[in-house]
């Protein structure tokens, strides 16, 4: 016998409304989808989940129409039909101002409790930005950041990471599947790993280099208003293995501060 919905309540929220966001998704939770179900078993078990009912966008802001679509949504009303309340994360209030590290606390809490191994979600920024939330550029313009190994026993995985305390957050898993053998790390010991089988990974470049643009077009968009000024950043590892590529982050870095200003 199948699953059979007995009833649906709609609860409305009031502002302030709470952002919310679920692995790749971020919106404004406008209210809550209750539904009650009885399963389709010998005991007629009742069931009942409660589900986000969101908008994508600020609707009180300026310039737009109450009908206007985003890219994928309606502008609001839309169900997270496959998500509980309760799985989801509180971001912020709507209308609330982040300072730079709040931004990327939120950043380094999700890759945390997702998976060690997770890149961190840089287009936040812009879900935060469309949604009314303000986010405040770095109070230094200049930072050296440390690329630091975070080794993973349980996960016989590790990544190579940076503390958001240096004014960027980035996370790139360097330990992939066991069918890419060249780019696994087999760990021998608690926080010890195989180094035979590292090599100067282009894939950990590639990904390092693409997290680095996304948080460029994030400065130059803080930075506009700001007048004249540029965001430097040099990095630094303390492991040797590293070296080649954080040598390569600073030459192409070089280019970028150099001809960029903000």
């Amino acid at each position: 016998m199948e699953n059979k919905i007995v009833s649906t309540a709609y609860v409305p929220l009031q502002p302030p409304y709470q952002i919310i966001k679920y692995r790749q998704d971020v919106a404004m939770q406008i209210g809550t989808l209750i539904v009650t179900v009885q399963k389709g078993t010998s005991h007629y078990q009742i069931e009942t989940h409660s589900h986000p009912v969101v908008s994508y966008e600020n609707k009180n802001r300026e310039g737009m129409a109450n009908n206007q679509l985003t890219e994928h949504y309606f502008l609001e009303g839309a169900v997270w039909n496959n998500v509980e309340v309760k799985d989801v994360t509180t971001v912020c209030l709507t209308d609330a101002t982040l300072t730079w590290m709040d931004f990327l606390d939120v950043l380094e809490s999700e890759c945390i409790s997702t998976a060690y191994t997770a890149k961190p979600d840089i287009d936040l920024y812009w879900d935060l930005r469309k949604l009314g939330v303000k986010v405040l550029p770095p109070k230094e313009r200049e930072c050296t950041v440390l690329l630091t190994v975070s080794v993973h026993p349980e996960e016989s995985g590790l990544s190579l990471q940076s503390s958001f305390s240096n004014q960027l957050f980035l996370n790139v898993s360097v330990a992939e599947d066991e069918e890419d053998k060249e780019h696994v790390f087999f760990i021998k010991e608690e926080n010890k790993w195989d180094s035979d089988v590292w090599k100067d990974d282009e894939k950990t470049w590639s990904e390092l280099k693409k997290q680095l643009s996304e948080y460029r077009l994030i400065f130059r968009d803080l930075l506009f208003n700001a007048g004249s000024g540029r965001f430097i950043v040099t990095y630094e590892t303390d492991e040797p293995r590293f070296s080649k590529i954080v040598e390569r982050l600073n030459q192409d870095e070089s280019l970028v501060n150099l001809g960029f200003p903000f």
